[in-house]
């Protein structure tokens, strides 16, 4: 899902349960990858932090940060329409 920080944080008060207190703590990077672990029943798993928060950010190294532009301008070179 690629949203707004506010609607990213909705989705995670939704899935973690937390609360508008904590909700306001939660940083949400722009731009980075957040996974979530799910059971049977699409509850989290992982151990929450002090927030009540469950995901997990990705880490993405400026290479392929690099990679992704180069190619997305390759597309847009050919003519073809690619959106991340």
């Amino acid at each position: 899902v690629a949203a707004h920080n506010n609607v990213l944080r909705c989705l995670c008060s939704h899935l973690d349960g937390i609360n508008e207190k904590n909700l306001e703590k939660l940083e949400i990077p722009t731009g980075a990858p957040l996974l979530y672990h799910l059971d049977a029943d699409l509850k989290p798993i992982n151990q929450p932090d002090e927030r009540g928060f469950r995901g997990q950010f990705l880490e993405i190294s400026d290479a392929e940060v690099e990679h992704v532009k180069d190619v997305d301008c390759a597309y847009f070179e050919e003519g073809i329409e690619m959106s991340f």
